[in-house]
């Protein structure tokens, strides 16, 4: 059946695409007819039924498809948007159908009530209450929907910042990434990404204790946020406070089992303490979640190198370069290999 749904739901998508609703119509009638108490659900063909009675003109029989989905979905947002907007129009085109708008006004209602942050709901009721005479209510929802508009406005400016302070904390440039991640924040001071990333930028910086202050402002707002781990972890690290950042980076890792960078970070920690069996475990790990990471390849060979393993260490600091070229301690390391082996022979 599962097939069979499937099947039909692309064909009249197709046929709706090649501007014959009609035709789709009658495919969608068939097949809904042909499995009366099938245990699949009907709800993507229902709804492409109504869009197909909507394509036609037949603004009824859309609301009426709509309609009868609504006892097995009463908290489905997209379905009342959708029948609120059939009542609105069988309201401006049938001049005897009064009581559609009020039929749209309460779908919007409830519609308002599951998504209250969906601008179009906000604006569509505006334009009914405007409709039916209640200005000051309209003008309420006017005004919701600017606000909403603007919050949303305000958040892509700070996801604009933030990739820029990203870029800039790739390259080394805190203070520039510091500058950019405090941008965001000025446009939505609610951005757990941000707060999290200035928070490491100050670790970096060697301020870890105002570093903390904004990473836990992040986790408060999202205790799923591994990256915020990952960075209180540096952190304490940056301090010296080994079980501290061991309990962070478990943390991270925990919520993000895949994050190379968080299992770099503990692998390194690990190689300080002189745990290198623990560290390459995770070294290796980080290179399979993540290929690409230069990172992960250059600890690794740090490791590899301190137990005098100079071939392997020689082939980690490689790949770290060919992944990072401008790596400065890849580099440096891969010299110093270099030189070691000239030495001995």
């Amino acid at each position: 059946a599962d097939t069979t749904y499937q099947d039909a739901y692309n064909s009249a998508n197709r046929t709706m695409q090649a501007g014959r609703p009609n035709a789709a119509i009658l495919q969608l009638q068939s097949t809904l007819s042909s499995y009366p108490e099938s245990g699949v659900s009907k709800v993507p063909l229902s709804l492409l039924l109504a869009e197909a009675y909507r394509s036609a003109g037949k603004y009824k029989l859309a609301a009426q498809t709509l309609q009868e989905l609504l006892p097995q979905n009463r908290n489905s947002a997209a379905v009342r948007i959708r029948l609120a907007a059939d009542y609105e129009s069988l309201g401006s085109f049938e001049d005897a159908a009064a009581q559609y708008p009020q039929a749209a006004l309460l779908q919007f209602e409830e519609a308002e009530r599951l998504k209250p942050d969906e601008v179009q709901i906000h604006v569509a009721l505006a334009r009914i209450l405007s409709e039916l005479g209640r200005k000051d209510q309209a003008q309420q929802e006017r005004i919701s929907a600017e606000r909403l508009i603007n919050a949303q406005r305000n958040r892509e400016q700070a996801s604009f910042c933030i990739g820029i302070g990203n870029t800039a904390l790739h390259n080394g440039d805190l203070q520039k990434a510091e500058a950019q991640f405090r941008d965001a924040l000025r446009y939505d001071p609610q951005d757990a990404r941000a707060l999290s990333n200035l928070g490491l930028v100050l670790a970096l910086m060697h301020h870890p204790e105002e570093g903390r202050l904004e990473l836990q402002k992040a986790i408060a707002l999202d205790g799923k946020l591994a990256l915020a781990y990952n960075a209180l972890g540096v952190s304490y690290a940056e301090e010296g406070r080994v079980a501290e950042a061991q309990t962070a980076f478990d943390r991270a890792i925990q919520i993000e089992p895949e994050y190379a960078e968080a299992k770099n970070n503990l692998g390194a920690l690990y190689a300080k303490s002189g745990k290198d069996t623990e560290a390459v475990a995770l070294f290796n790990q980080a290179t399979e979640d993540s290929p690409q990471y230069p990172q992960s390849y250059l600890n690794w060979g740090l490791v590899l190198a301190n137990q005098g393993n100079a071939s392997l260490a020689k082939a980690m600091f490689e790949k770290a370069l060919q992944l990072s070229p401008d790596l400065a301690q890849a580099r440096k390391a891969l010299e110093i290999v270099q030189g070691d082996a000239k030495t001995h022979n």
